[in-house]
Formats: structure tokens, sequence, C-alpha cells
């Protein structure tokens, strides 16, 4: 009897193995689109993030702007690039996309990367200095700059950006600081 139930459910295996039906698995479109967006981010050597900040900004822009909402800015798992879509093209988006950026990127190591070698600030100058770049103004102006296409150290030569940046300097820096930042700015 154990004979004829081991070979009936071997039977049933083979013949469902063998009706060229495959089971197919709904996925996730989010995830999807997370993946493909990755993917294509990380192909790219000359990208300013690495692969962990990149997959976690990626995640931020398709969970604020939705799946929908990137496909209607261009951006699917067909056409994964957003620099090809529309998602940089207006100072909201871009500023959605700096959010996205800030909540992922270690802004104290991405400000002591920035400072010319042999440059370093105190801790405290460098935690005021991020917190000053995570207010609306700051957001707003690299949002400009994420617009333009360009590079966000770019902020050090945008117009509008003096005061502000000049502001942040008096206020962050201690009197050492300032006697060098001569040193720091080039």
């Amino acid at each position: 009897m154990r004979r004829i139930a081991l070979l009936t459910v071997a039977a049933a295996l083979v013949i469902t193995a063998c009706n060229g039906e495959t089971e197919t698995f709904s996925s996730d479109p989010k995830e999807d689109l997370v993946a493909a967006i990755t993917s294509n981010a990380t192909a790219n050597p000359d990208r300013p993030f690495d692969d962990e900040d990149a997959a976690c900004i990626i995640k931020e822009i398709v969970d604020d702007f939705g799946v929908e909402g990137l496909a209607e800015l261009g951006v699917t798992t067909e056409n994964p690039d957003l620099q090809g879509g529309r998602v940089f093209a207006t100072p909201d988006a871009g500023r959605r996309v700096v959010d996205a950026g800030m909540a992922c990127i270690d802004m104290a190591e991405a400000f002591n990367a920035f400072l010319p070698t042999g440059v370093t600030l105190l801790d405290d100058t460098v935690e005021c200095v991020v917190d000053r770049f995570r207010t609306d103004t700051f957001r707003d102006l690299f949002a400009g700059l994420v617009v333009e296409g360009a590079d966000p150290a770019d902020i050090m030569e945008m117009a509008g950006a003096q005061l502000p940046i000049g502001s942040l300097f008096v206020s962050c820096l201690s009197t050492d600081e300032i006697l060098r930042l001569g040193d720091i700015l080039n």
C-alpha cells in the first residue's frame, strides 16, 4: 500500500512538471522599479554615491514619487534612467530628490570629503554646517543645482548662495577656522 501511495505522488509530480504550465508569481511593481533604477544607477562608474547610498536614495525617490508618479515623469522598469526622465526637471521635483538624498547620505562625511586635503574643521563646526545645509534655504539651493544637472559642490559658485554660505561660515566656524577661511575655500 505504501508503494502505491508513493507511486501516485511521484506520478502526480511528474505530470504536473511535464504539463508545460509554469507557475507565475506576481511581483511588486515598486520593488521591480527600485531594482531597475538601482541596477541602472550602479552601472554608471561616475556616480557620485556609493552603492549603499545610491540604493537608499533610489528607494526614497520611489517611495516619494510612487511608481505611477515616476511613470508620468518617464521613468519605468523599461526606462529606469532617472536622468533621462523628467524627475529632475522642476524645482519641486529637485527638492524632493534632495530630501531623499539628505535622508540617506551621511552629510558630515560628505562635507568632510568636500574639504581640501589637509583642511580639517572641528566636529562642532561640521555639525553646525550640516544642520544649516538641512535648512529649507540650502535644500532649495541644492534643488536648483539638481534641476540644472550641476554638481552639489557648485553651490560655492552660485550667486544666490553667496549670502547664505557667508552667514553659514560666520555662524558655524570658530575664530581660528575663520582665519583659515581662504584655505577652506580653495
